[in-house]
């Protein structure tokens, strides 16, 4: 039998789903019944549906907008060296989250009013948009901070896979591999297939084939490490394999980022870029 680790990568784009669903839906439930026992306290007459109608087209839209905070993150991950400037990006996002929440959430309504012959009104719309941005605002940064929270989750569990169970020599310094320990396990990756290296708190990350394997070690040793023409150090955080690089953009003469070919956004920094560069020209 696998154990839950395994289970859980093997399936995790299926249960996030499942669990998103699932809390979603019980939330919107419970909101719906405490809408309807407010106006029944308030003597305010409401059909039996209309509670239901506000809280669940607020939370289907909601639910399909979480995929584009997720593809925000990626474009801009507020990580240590682009905090600032991301998170104002993610200040617009947020904006445009909020506008797509409300109009698509308002003609839902509209048409389930309209099968029940009647007419929703949003209200003075300057006003209303104001007033759920505060609330949208909020929900934006809460859903990325449970992406983040996702991710970390993801990176521990995936620490525990791609065990080896052959043997090898006792030493952790291979001419194509890297022997990675945890736990008392140990499994090999070939550098071939690590496309970077993040560094963390006392762990680096290496990424590689869309998997995420946390490691106790620093970035100095890492580099020394990697004796291979192709990893370039490129920023205090970051390692990178030179073949998975897309493209090198430039947003001011100051700032670089790497677009990497599975579409991470990485930041390039200013004494870096020449011996980047260097690597092309050779």
């Amino acid at each position: 039998m696998q154990d839950f680790p395994s289970v859980f990568l093997k399936h995790k784009i299926t249960i996030t789903v499942l669990l998103i669903l699932i809390y979603g839906s019980v939330n919107a439930w419970i909101e719906s019944i405490s809408t309807s026992a407010d106006f029944q306290r308030l003597a305010i007459e409401i059909a039996d549906w209309e509670p239901f109608t506000w809280s669940f087209s607020s939370f289907i839209v909601t639910f399909f907008l979480i995929f584009y905070i997720a593809q925000a993150e990626l474009w801009h991950p507020l990580k240590y060296g682009v905090f600032k400037k991301h998170l104002g990006f993610h200040l617009l996002h947020s904006i445009f989250f909020s506008l797509v929440h409300v109009i698509v959430m308002v003609i839902i309504r509209k048409a389930i009013y309209f099968l029940y012959n009647r007419n929703y009104d949003f209200g003075h719309w300057p006003s209303e948009l104001l007033y759920e941005y505060r609330k949208d605002i909020l929900t934006y940064f809460f859903i990325l901070s449970g992406i983040y929270i996702y991710q970390m989750i993801v990176k521990q569990l995936q620490g525990d896979i791609s065990l080896v169970t052959e043997q090898h020599e006792n030493n952790s310094k291979f001419s194509n591999k890297i022997l990675v320990k945890k736990k008392g396990k140990e499994f090999i990756i070939g550098l071939d297939q690590v496309s970077r290296i993040e560094s963390g708190g006392n762990y680096v990350y290496i990424h590689s084939n869309n998997n995420v394997y946390p490691m106790r070690s620093t970035m100095a040793k890492m580099t020394e490490k990697l004796n291979n023409t192709v990893f370039v150090r490129i920023h205090r955080s970051y390692i990178v394999n030179t073949d998975y690089i897309k493209e090198i953009i430039t947003i001011t003469p100051q700032e670089y980022q790497i677009m990497m070919t599975d579409g991470a956004m990485i930041p390039l920094s200013r004494k870096n870029r020449p011996l980047l560069l260097a690597r092309f020209d050779s």
